[in-house]
């Protein structure tokens, strides 16, 4: 979700305007002096929160009325508006939806988990709240305190929970307090034993014992003050055995940390002197990515000439297939005649074909008509049977046939002739019945009709023949047939044959570039390629070895600052170790041991020593106690129990207070320490990324800095690993370093605050140009998470913003 539009309804000098066009990550806007850009932040914040309530002063009044915005968010599933009017409480919101489903808490989706202090802190902020980070140290809402616990995955601030804890303790005591729980009871206990002792000392005949137990509570006295003055050693010296413990395991980790530079300023050596050694080795560099030019044409062809080769076998799969279908071999298909003339030709002998079976069927019809009429009379010039004639034929006819399919030249001839013959005689002897009789047809003009179709018959063999057909085409149906076929099967071959040139042509180009290829490759050891399939993997490698040498010059300078930083970061590791030894010294010399192992036997010895003071204390106490019993007279027993009742109770009531304060000094102290060492060795993920941020913006110049968990001011270190306070800092670093903390921040909150846009009024006019520029990438970081509306008066900071995310939204503002 983002915020697509400001409407200022009636909000100051900006009434009726609107700011519309927003984009979803970066948005610079760009305008003049009184052009509006802090006044529409304001409203922003208004709308969300609620308008000042009339005892805080008002501003950007309006003429026209009470003061009314409106905030258009818009996602992917609808849009909706934020409306508010100034009125009481903040204003009345209203939420209304111009496209998708209702959502009336759309508000408190918004800004959940960030209180209006937080958004004006870190939401919404010009250079007039830069330094509200560090101005709201120590209040309910420190920014601080919220990084530590967001850095920590905590849902309350270690900060807030210390200072519960001490409060609480305060309560119950107070070194020179009066109205402390535990104060108020000892002043109650010293009342009530004042006036316990007057009345045993008004006892003579219990004088000795009041006199004993005076002496006795002296010595209570002495022996509580010995045993607060043991536990007090023993507690102190517990703490000072723990901070050197901590000192130890510190300079422990240092070492290890100094050891690792040290390796690594020994690996920095060794890439030196290898970068050294190698950066005499020279290639034909300008050879080389001329032949990378053309890889891609490489990979282009390559991928050609196999998709032909596959097409190629798939034309002579089919190609094949076709010719085992026609039965005739390669050769065959090649020789024979397709052309338009034959068609023709086919066309015409088949048309021949065809009139000659039908009229030879006809005359044959006609004249069985004919013989069954004359009775079985001769018909035609003799009167003899005409079958023999008619078996002559037929045997002519089977002849023909047998040797059309079995291809026999002269058996064909020898029933042709047969045929011929026979079909001559029948015609014949139809005639002769025809002369006889007056019959309508005669047996001569059946039989010369059956002797043309034998030999039209047998032109068409011989010509099939003559043509390149196989003999097992009988008719010019089936030639018809076949000549369509052998059209298909030849076009498969002509491109079989096309594919076959295209290949061979490609190949050789792609040979000839293998051959470059491995020229150039030989020189810069990568190896020549084998074969075609290898020219990509070849290609890779030439290209990695022109990139690892061009990356040369830049390596030994990387490795020159590396090998530099290295150096410092010993010198700093060095002067840790040197002050942690020096604060393990001192305490050692404080608590007069020699070692660590010394000082723990002290804290058992202080241990015991508090044990045994506790137990005489307790012994003595007892034994007042019974003294007391004693010295009671019957008349004052009812007075005196009751105060010694009182006293009891009182007591027991300041050893629980006592137990209740000790958990909680010791809680606080616990927290102390655990502060000190998260602050020294775990500071949180989102401090670490401002280091890194402000790191950036600043050049390295101040690689690390310390937010630390009191209200103690916040710190950074600059190379030499010297630390400067923020006060310390000139205005603009200082800025620099707040922004890092937003940025810090706003990339850490996951999905706090998640819908709401970031506004930025101005806040890097104190930059210089090259900071200005760490400062703006580090922004369109962020941007790419959280929706980011920059204003600015300056054209160069736009002009900065579009350099470096030219995905950016650019909105211009005229002056009011």
């Amino acid at each position: 979700m983002r915020l697509s539009r400001i409407e200022a309804v009636r909000f100051g000098g900006v009434d009726g305007r609107t700011l519309d066009g927003l984009g979803d990550g970066l948005t610079v806007v760009v305008g003049p002096n009184e052009a509006g850009k802090t006044s529409f932040t304001t409203l922003v914040r208004h709308v969300l929160y609620g308008f000042p309530t009339p005892s805080k002063p008002r501003a950007y009044v309006s003429a026209a009325g009470s003061r009314e915005g409106r905030l258009v968010f818009a996602d992917p599933e609808g849009e909706w508006v934020l409306q508010r009017t100034e009125g009481p409480r903040g204003g009345q919101l209203a939420v209304r939806t111009l496209s998708g489903s209702e959502r009336p808490d759309l508000a408190e989706e918004l800004t959940r988990g960030v209180s209006e202090a937080a958004f004006g802190a870190v939401f919404g902020f010009g250079l007039a709240e830069m330094d509200e980070i560090e101005r709201m140290r120590g209040s309910h809402d420190d920014i601080v305190s919220r990084l530590y616990a967001a850095g920590a995955g905590l849902a309350v601030s270690p900060q807030d929970v210390r200072a519960t804890v001490d409060d609480r303790a305060a309560k119950l005591f107070a070194l020179r307090g009066k109205n402390p729980t535990i104060n108020a009871l000892l002043g109650e206990i010293r009342e009530m034993r004042d006036r316990v002792r007057t009345l045993e000392v008004s006892a003579e005949e219990y004088a000795s014992d009041v006199e004993h137990l005076g002496e006795l509570r002296a010595e209570i006295e002495r022996a509580t003050t010995a045993r607060d003055a043991a536990l007090e050693r023993h507690r102190a010296l517990a703490f000072d055995a723990g901070r050197v413990g901590d000192w130890e395991r510190e300079i422990e980790t240092a070492e290890v940390e100094l050891a690792e530079a040290d390796s690594e300023i020994a690996r920095l050596d060794m890439l030196a002197e290898a970068l050294v050694s190698g950066s005499d080795a020279s290639a034909p560099v300008v050879e080389a990515e001329a032949v990378l030019g053309e890889a891609a044409l490489f990979e282009q062809r390559f991928r050609a000439v196999r998709d032909r080769e596959s097409r190629l076998r798939e034309a002579e799969r089919e190609a094949s297939a076709a010719l085992a279908d026609l039965g005739m071999s390669r050769e065959l298909a090649l020789a024979a005649d397709i052309s338009p003339q034959t068609a023709a030709e086919i066309e015409t002998r088949r048309d021949r074909l065809v009139r000659l079976e039908e009229r030879t069927e006809s005359l044959r019809s006609r004249l069985l008509e004919v013989r069954e009429t004359a009775g079985g009379r001769a018909v035609g010039p003799t009167a003899g049977s005409p079958w023999p004639a008619v078996l002559l034929a037929v045997l002519g006819l089977l002849l023909a046939a047998y040797a059309t399919v079995s291809a026999d030249v002269t058996l064909g001839a020898l029933g042709v002739v047969v045929l011929v013959a026979g079909a001559a005689f029948v015609l014949s002897r139809s005639r002769a019945s025809a002369g006889a009789g007056t019959a309508p047809v005669s047996a001569d003009a059946a039989d010369a009709t059956a002797g043309e179709l034998q030999t039209a018959r047998a032109e068409w063999a011989a010509w099939i023949r003559d043509r390149g057909f196989p003999d097992s085409v009988g008719d010019p149906g089936s030639a018809a047939t076949l000549l369509a076929a052998l059209k298909d099967v030849r076009g498969r071959l002509r491109e079989a044959e096309n594919l076959a040139s295209d290949i061979a042509e490609e190949a050789a180009w792609l040979e000839t570039y293998r051959v470059r290829l491995a020229a150039v490759a030989e020189p810069l050891g990568t190896g020549a390629p084998a074969s075609l399939d290898t020219v990509s993997a070849c290609a890779v490698g030439v290209r990695s070895s022109l990139e690892a040498a061009a990356r040369l010059v830049a390596e030994k300078e990387d490795l020159k600052r590396a090998r530099e930083s290295a150096a410092a970061r010993i010198a700093a590791i060095r002067t840790r170790i040197g002050a942690s030894s020096e604060r393990v010294q001192v305490a050692l010399d404080r608590n007069g041991v020699t070692d660590s192992a010394a000082l723990q036997g002290a804290v058992g010895i202080a241990s015991a020593a508090s044990d045994e003071a506790i137990v005489r204390n307790d012994a003595l106490t007892c034994e007042a106690s019974a003294i007391t019993e004693r010295v009671r007279c019957e008349e004052r027993e009812k007075g005196m129990a009751s105060l010694r009742l009182d006293i009891t109770g009182a007591e027991e009531r300041i050893r629980r207070s006592a137990e209740e304060y000790a958990i909680y000094t010791v809680a606080s102290r616990m927290l102390e320490r655990a502060q000190e060492r998260y602050e020294r060795e775990q500071q949180p993920e989102v401090v670490r990324e401002a280091g890194r941020i402000f790191a950036r913006i600043t050049g390295d110049r101040y690689p690390r800095l310390k937010v630390p968990l009191d209200s103690s001011p916040i710190a950074v270190f600059d190379s030499a690993a010297d630390e400067r306070r923020t006060d310390h800092l000139s205005r603009g670093t200082a800025e620099q370093l707040y922004l890092a903390l937003r940025l810090a921040l706003l990339s850490q909150l996951g999905e706090v605050g998640v819908r709401l846009p970031v506004l930025m009024d101005d806040v890097l006019v104190n930059f210089d140009p090259e900071r200005r520029r760490g400062a703006a990438e580090a922004i369109v970081d962020v941007a790419r998470q959280r929706q980011i509306i920059v204003f600015t008066c300056h054209p160069e900071t736009a002009a900065l913003l579009a350099d470096v995310d030219p995905g950016r939204t650019e909105v211009s503002l005229d002056r009011c």
